[in-house]
């Protein structure tokens, strides 16, 4: 008999973290910048997003901000073009527009390296 368990993730969690980062870079620059500096403080990893195309997300906007650069979702939309990665620019626009608030960002963050710690010592 195989038994499966749940993974622990949250979409949820993962989205909202994305989404605060956009939705604060389009307030302002800086605000972006010093939200994902926030998050980066936690330790969060683009590999410790359950979802790939999340990661790559993420993976996106810490190239983009150790350059200085814009991490506004029009700004991103134009990178992951050149990139040829359908899956992070369609995620863009919607977590953008969903993000229920950002000064809860860090906290977010945490909660998802948890769960991706919770995997990883459940694979081992």
């Amino acid at each position: 008999m195989t038994v499966h368990t749940l993974q622990p993730f949250s979409r949820d969690l993962e989205e909202n973290v994305l989404g605060a980062i956009l939705a604060a870079a389009a307030l302002d620059v800086d605000a972006g910048h010093r939200l994902i500096d926030r998050i980066i403080e936690t330790g969060l990893a683009p590999g410790d997003f359950y979802l790939p195309s999340l990661g790559r997300l993420y993976h996106l906007m810490l190239n983009e901000r150790y350059r200085d650069h814009p991490i506004d979702a029009v700004s991103l939309a134009g990178v992951a073009a050149n990139r040829d990665d359908p899956h992070v620019r369609g995620q863009l626009e919607r977590l953008a527009h969903t993000c229920p608030a950002m000064t809860p960002a860090p906290h977010w963050a945490s909660l998802v390296l948890r769960d991706a710690r919770d995997r990883r010592n459940a694979a081992a």
